[in-house]
């Protein structure tokens, strides 16, 4: 099943992996034999050599030899992903699936997808480019107006293929859906002035596609503080260094020359 991983990594790319159960589901359950799989695959430009095919296809003939059990090869191609990586994912699915329905609409996808803390909004790309190109992923599927739980944990399965380390991927899933953290909104109502001027700023760098984080500049902070007038007898100015001239040096050193 790696093998068969690998080539559809190759073949698909890492973000159209989803692509393979989804294909697959789709099929007649008359066409659900070993030729007819292979087609299927075929279909999505997914090409397998012969000894490859023949070794994966065994495991999921059933006893008569013509019937082949997508079911549960969908299940062995989610199993490749490591276990703390399923975990990473199945907290995904219990966000966007609450109910465990199987399906998750692009509205949901939409409204979850959170790209605040994305690479390319922190160098202030349009976040609403960005949650369309996430969404554009998934274009095969605009006929249902959703994809299933598990295309979608199968899209997972090539994030997980190129992503080298176990941190980096649950960074990714993390981050995404904001697992860590309530997902901050940009038009929450606020109690105070300064508040509410920090959210009018935010809202009109999100317009213009720029990052909250960055839109107060050095010369802008502090600008709403409070202005007290202090006594001057109290500031003790130049205190502690209106006889720095009058003190003695120790020889000539690398520190007075």
């Amino acid at each position: 099943m790696e093998a068969l991983v690998a080539k559809a990594v190759e073949r698909l790319g890492k973000k159209k992996l989803w692509l393979v159960v989804h294909t697959l589901r789709r099929m007649n359950a008359a066409d659900c034999t070993i030729a007819g799989v292979r087609e299927a695959l075929r279909g999505i430009r997914l090409y397998v050599e012969d000894d490859k095919f023949a070794e994966v296809a065994a495991q999921f003939v059933g006893k008569n030899g013509a019937t082949f059990n997508v079911a549960a090869f969908v299940q062995a191609f989610l199993a490749t992903l490591p276990p703390r990586r399923q975990y990473a994912v199945s907290l995904v699915m219990r966000k966007l699936d609450p109910e465990s329905s199987g399906f998750v609409s692009f509205d949901t996808l939409r409204e979850m997808y959170d790209v605040m803390r994305h690479p390319l909004v922190l160098k202030r790309a349009d976040p609403s480019e960005l949650v369309d190109e996430f969404i554009a992923d998934f274009e095969e599927a605009r006929e249902e107006d959703g994809i299933t739980t598990d295309e979608l944990a199968a899209y997972y399965v090539g994030i997980s293929h190129t992503t080298l380390h176990d941190e980096d991927f649950e960074l990714r899933c993390i981050r995404s859906f904001s697992l860590d953290r309530p997902r901050a909104q940009l038009d929450a109502e606020s109690s105070t002035s300064h508040t509410g001027r920090l959210r009018s700023r935010t809202l009109s760098t999100y317009n213009a596609a720029k990052h909250p984080l960055y839109e107060t500049t050095s010369m802008g902070y502090g600008k709403d503080c409070e202005k007290v007038k202090y006594d001057g007898k109290f500031s003790l100015k130049h205190c502690f260094t209106k006889h720095a001239p009058m003190q003695r040096g120790g020889g000539a050193t690398s520190m007075n020359m």
